[in-house]
């Protein structure tokens, strides 16, 4: 089974968010993106959870300014389960600061989405930083 990699972004960011989600699948990787997982009849909150839980690594989308509170809420879920974080910055993050001081942070910079996706892959394989 492939590893599944959650995908934390603002609204504003939903069309960066998704072409990644796209890119990632040929790679093998399972992406989970809200859009094509959350089920109406389960509590969204729940459904993000077992996601959170469900998956090897999180990939938080930053573009321009904060942070929304859900990424940030998302975030720290995901650093308590212990879950790698990739932060691909795609803008001025203004909260981009606040994933570089972990471990398991790795910044990519790139508009080329399939670049993008193949650097999350290796940086999950090898968890080795890539900026």
């Amino acid at each position: 089974m492939a590893d599944q990699i959650f995908i934390s972004y603002a609204r504003k960011d939903k069309a960066v968010a998704k072409t990644l989600a796209e890119a990632l699948r040929p790679l093998g990787v399972y992406p989970w993106l809200d859009e094509f997982e959350l089920k109406p009849d389960i509590a969204w909150e729940d459904q993000i959870r077992a996601a959170l839980v469900g998956s090897k690594a999180m990939v938080v989308v930053l573009s321009d300014g904060p942070a929304s509170p859900n990424v940030a809420f998302e975030a720290g879920a995901a650093m308590a389960h212990g879950a790698q974080i990739i932060a691909v910055i795609t803008g001025q993050s203004t909260d981009a600061r606040m994933f570089s001081k972990s471990t398991a942070i790795y910044a990519l910079n790139s508009a080329d989405f399939e670049t993008a996706a193949q650097e999350v892959v290796a940086a999950i394989d090898k968890h080795t930083l890539i900026v």
